[in-house]
């Protein structure tokens, strides 16, 4: 007779103790992963951020290279609502007191006036646009250099963060038709053309960002001569006028010249899609370093420009190196979360990511200054 054996009969089974020990542990281990699964998100959406912003700007220069003209990116600050002061303020360094702090309407992230914030003061009647960078801060006022004077009412516009960029290109100067001179029948700095097209025929308008010639671009008279920002684009009488910051060279009557040339300021490149940092990443402007900021209608921006040899060219790239504070803006800190500074060395176009130092006391910036310290 064959004799079957039933094995694992009489086993013995985890006990009420081993049980509760073993549940315990699971649920620590959860939530220790509950905890820290939502801090590497935020790590790793920064990091998400700085790899994108360094693709676009890896993709400018490479365009500016293969199409052999200056191509690079345009940082558009978000909307915050202008705040008021109702203190005038001369030229100099002023103090203003105006609440220094509050939240971005679309997204709530908040937002502080700070060392190094820059921003856009205008009256109350658009005139006397000027950029200044806050030098200091309390809670209720800020201290910044003014060069210009301001009437009772003027607003100020803080460009606290960056979410969105566009590609921009350098055109070429633009000379055609004729320079008459000043036209003397106007108040102020008004000079006339014949023949120039500034609008090419109505096509555009004076404030059309894709206009041949629009407000921030630069007259030059003689090749050489006084170079000065154009405020104001209009048609008259079937002459260009061009309203000026300053004094044009005046010319004799009757006399017309073909030697001047309008130095123009970058222009979107045309059917090209706005570019947009991962949700809550922005680029902290405050902590930026060797940013240039241009005004164009009572806005104003970033440029970054490479040449087709790789470097950095246009208005504030004297700099050895540009540096871009990549961070998540619903922290408290820069610091947490992260953050990253995205490097372009003005001279050779290099473009490096580098962790912040956070070190007690340490330079934020130390890694861009000496890469190896910080184990990339």
């Amino acid at each position: 007779m064959r004799t079957f054996h039933h094995r694992g009969l009489g086993r013995p089974g985890f006990t009420l103790t081993e049980m509760l020990v073993a549940i315990v542990i699971i649920v620590i281990v959860a939530a220790i992963t509950a905890a820290l699964v939502p801090r590497i998100g935020q790590q790793e959406r920064a990091a998400r951020g700085a790899d994108r912003l360094q693709r676009w700007l890896l993709i400018a220069k490479q365009r500016a290279l293969s199409e052999r003209t200056p191509v690079g990116l345009r940082l558009k600050p978000v909307d915050i609502p202008p705040l008021i002061s109702p203190t005038p303020v001369n030229p100099g360094q002023q103090t203003v007191n105006v609440q220094t702090s509050g939240t971005v309407p679309s997204t709530g992230w908040p937002w502080r006036i700070q060392q190094g914030t820059p921003l856009l003061i205008a009256d109350s009647t658009g005139t006397n646009l000027e950029l200044v960078r806050v030098t200091a801060a309390t809670p209720t006022s800020f201290t910044a250099t003014f060069n210009q004077p301001h009437s009772t009412g003027f607003s100020i516009t803080v460009l606290a963060y960056v979410t969105e960029l566009e590609y921009i290109y350098q055109p070429e100067p633009y000379r055609k038709g004729k320079y008459a001179g000043r036209e003397t029948t106007l108040p102020g700095n008004w000079c006339k053309f014949e023949g120039a097209d500034f609008l090419q025929g109505g096509t555009f308008s004076a404030n059309d960002p894709n206009a041949p010639v629009q407000p921030g671009d630069y007259l030059e008279v003689y090749g050489g001569g006084l170079v000065t920002q154009i405020e104001q684009v209009v048609v008259s009488g079937g002459n260009e006028l061009l309203r000026t910051v300053s004094p044009t060279p005046d010319l004799s009557t009757g006399v017309k010249t073909e030697n001047y040339r309008i130095l123009r300021q970058p222009r979107l490149l045309q059917g090209e899609s706005p570019l947009k940092l991962p949700q809550d990443i922005v680029i902290d402007l405050a902590l930026c370093q060797s940013i240039t900021m241009r005004i164009f209608q009572r806005t104003a921006f970033v440029e970054l420009l490479f040449s087709p040899s790789g470097g950095l060219v246009g208005k504030g790239t004297t700099s050895e190196r540009v540096i871009l504070w990549v961070r998540d803006a619903t922290l408290d800190s820069p610091m947490q979360g992260s953050p990253t500074l995205i490097t372009i060395y003005a001279g050779t176009g290099l473009i490096a990511a580098h962790p912040v130092d956070t070190s007690p006391g340490g330079d934020p910036y130390a890694f861009t200054k000496d890469p190896r310290s910080s184990g990339l």
